[in-house]
């Protein structure tokens, strides 16, 4: 069973109020230019330097949801798990942890672009190239992510941006988990349904069973197949909010489903690619970001990227000449 409700379906929000208050606990240090988004845990604002003019973003919990213990340690642990993970180049670090005058924030830098979701819906589906260079820079942060004991339980494209520069960045760490061992972490059981976005829970995690890094490389899957297709690849079928998502629970569970699709066709490789990365079953997936990342490259003939990882990788071979986007 899956847990959608994060926070209360309503709470009263005012952005103004919010904002007049972030300037002032912010003063001397930066200025407060604009809201730039609102999500269901927190708003964001643009913020400026005030002696350097450097651009900013300032995440701020719902004063409302701060507080509930529950939501506040699931911020905090945001903030901390990000910070851990600062240095990666398709991680947006978080720079700062704050809080005063009932607030509570996260300072990170400001990621001129837009995300996934925007992209697709602004230009259907991906070319070849564009998608697979996705999947490689999100699979690359996943792993450092992973050698760092974190999971990000929520990989949808919606946490991803593509920014000025060509690169993709995987953000918003709000459902990521750790474990106490250093590396690779596996996360037990539940008896409550774990949060997330219904289109991209593997199985394991609808199911509330173990999970570990191949439940983040499902997600991974099905926002390639997403990216080549131009759909999701468990969509749901027509209903109210509680049909849609029991339909995407069982198209996620079902042994028969099929991953089919014609735009598939024009790209010798890719389907049982999807095939493993979307398995029924944990073992039958690529066992790491390592293992999915040689298939990558295989299959789209680029050389090694630099390691971020000596001990896994020897010998860095150099990585591919930037090309322009083709959605850019």
């Amino acid at each position: 069973m899956i847990d959608t409700a994060t926070q209360p379906a309503e709470i009263p929000l005012d952005t103004q109020d919010i904002a007049a208050r972030l300037s002032i606990l912010l003063a001397g240090r930066y200025l407060v230019l604009r809201l730039i988004g609102i999500g269901g845990m927190a708003s964001v604002y643009l913020v400026r330097h005030r002696i350097h003019h450097g651009l900013f973003a300032v995440k701020v919990l719902h004063p409302a949801l701060a507080e509930q213990p529950e939501l506040l340690a699931r911020f905090r642990r945001e903030g901390l798990l990000c910070a851990r993970l600062a240095g990666h180049p398709n991680i947006a670090p978080v720079l700062d942890i704050g809080e005063g005058d009932g607030l509570h924030y996260l300072l990170m830098p400001y990621i001129r672009g837009e995300d996934l979701d925007h992209l697709l819906a602004r230009t259907g589906p991906f070319s070849f190239h564009d998608a697979m260079l996705a999947t490689i820079q999100v699979n690359e942060a996943l792993l450092y992510a992973w050698n760092n004991g974190v999971l990000h339980c929520d990989l949808t494209p919606g946490n991803i941006r593509l920014n000025e520069f060509g690169q993709f960045i995987l953000v918003d760490f709000g459902l990521a988990s750790t474990s106490l061992s250093p590396k690779h972490p596996v996360l037990p059981p539940t008896t409550t349904p774990r949060p997330g976005t219904p289109l991209y829970m593997s199985p394991e995690r609808i199911l509330n069973e173990p999970i570990d890094i191949r439940s983040d490389l499902y997600a991974l899957g099905a926002i390639l197949y997403e990216l080549l297709t131009g759909e999701a690849a468990f969509r749901p079928g027509i209903g109210n909010s509680e049909d849609t998502i029991a339909q995407i629970e069982r198209n996620h569970l079902s042994p028969s489903r099929s991953l089919a699709h014609p735009l598939l066709r024009k790209h010798p490789g890719i389907q049982p690619l999807l095939q493993s990365l979307l398995a029924l079953s944990p073992a039958e997936r690529f066992a790491d970001p390592i293992k999915l990342q040689q298939a990558l490259r295989t299959l789209t003939h680029y050389p090694p990227a630099p390691s971020l990882h000596p001990e896994i990788e020897s010998e860095p071979q150099p990585t591919p000449p930037r090309r322009r986007l083709s959605f850019r």
